[in-house]
């Protein structure tokens, strides 16, 4: 069992899937643990297993055998609605196309995860408000995400993704979509708010030189994290 001070541990997860008659393994027995604070890089090529490794930690999906467990509970032991609260209590996330709704300010994008969890309208704009000023979207919050630069909305997406206030934010390729000295900002933003909240950070990157900076790095090689 994971110990108290973990946000997550995986346990001899593994998972596969199947083309035609052929079973590729993508992961084979990982274990992972990640604690309150860290920030973790998760490098490896495309195709590597790490989008599929964050889908597993963010019980979106399950592994073939293996253990997935938040806050001391292992979700797959669970029903679906313990793992939706599990998920909305405890992760966040952020992609590397940011996924904003178009039709909605980006004051608005970072209000409504906060409203479908259960606060208050005036509650939602309060924080939003504030997350956004703190990426420097202050003067920013009415605007549409087509109208702002790519960075500004990965900036938005992150906020959105530290809107409930979770345990653990999963990055899959956040900058994998933005000229290199944008994606410096947006790793660097990512540290430095990981380091303010307390929040535990997983960022999945193929660009080796984002990771400089990160506490621990893994790799995914041939199914196996070296």
């Amino acid at each position: 069992m994971s110990k108290p001070e973990h946000v997550l541990y995986l346990k001899e997860v593994s998972r596969s899937f199947q083309q035609g008659s052929t079973e590729i393994s993508v992961l084979k027995g990982v274990e992972l643990s990640i604690s309150r604070g860290e920030v973790l890089g998760l490098v490896g090529p495309s195709g590597s297993g790490k989008s599929t490794l964050l889908q597993i930690a963010g019980i979106l999906e399950r592994p073939n055998s293996g253990k997935v467990i938040i806050g001391g509970i292992s979700c797959w032991d669970e029903n679906d609605n313990v793992r939706a609260e599990l998920r909305q209590r405890n992760l966040g996330f952020v992609f590397q196309y940011h996924h904003l709704l178009s039709e909605f300010s980006a004051l608005e994008n970072v209000m409504l995860p906060q409203m479908a969890a259960g606060k208050s309208k005036q509650e939602a704009s309060k924080r939003a408000e504030q997350l956004l000023s703190e990426v420097g979207l202050g003067g920013r919050l009415s605007h549409l995400p087509g109208e702002l630069s790519g960075g500004e909305q990965q900036r938005v997406a992150i906020c959105r993704g530290l809107a409930n206030e979770p345990k653990l934010l999963l990055a899959d390729e956040p900058t994998g979509n933005l000229d290199e000295r944008t994606a410096f900002e947006i790793s660097g933003m990512l540290r430095a708010l990981a380091s303010k909240t307390g929040v535990a950070l997983v960022i999945a990157t193929h660009n080796s030189g984002l990771t400089e900076e990160m506490d621990r790095v893994v790799r995914v090689q041939d199914g196996f994290l070296v």
